[in-house]
């Protein structure tokens, strides 16, 4: 089993993937933020990967896509995680590498109703869409 921990960004993602023993097994600092980029990050990681993401820009698109592809993925609100945001050295780097630790230890606190929110907001663009607004 595998656990990423990403940090999501406007422009680019920095990501961390730790084996069940919370080695590190690889990283990546400024990966593009386009589909292919983010499949050959998650190629070469062996057995199941679980991908813990934090809610700021995009995430609803990241999380969709890593699901269709057959991860799972777990959102976390980056104020809920205070190791995070109470944290007195922050870079994008350890941000990637404390919630794949979280991850692996299962201590994320997962935000559900974000995903809920999420998907009334896509299905009412849609409706709006649909009637011409």
């Amino acid at each position: 089993m595998t656990f990423v921990g990403r940090d999501l960004h406007k422009r680019y993602v920095t990501a961390c993937a730790l084996d069940a023993s919370g080695a590190v097994v690889t990283e990546a600092r400024r990966l593009p933020v386009t589909l292919d980029a983010l499949a050959a990050f998650l190629a070469p990681l062996a057995g199941q990967v679980t991908v813990a993401v934090d809610a700021t820009l995009y995430w609803a698109w990241l999380a969709k896509r890593l699901e269709t592809a057959g991860h799972a993925v777990r959102v976390a609100h980056a104020h809920q995680v205070k190791l995070i945001w109470q944290a007195r050295c922050q870079t994008h780097a350890i941000d990637a590498r404390k919630f794949a630790e979280l991850l692996r230890a299962n201590l994320l606190p997962v935000d559900h109703r974000l995903a809920q929110r999420a998907d009334g907001r896509r299905r009412l663009k849609a409706i709006s869409a649909a009637h011409g607004r």
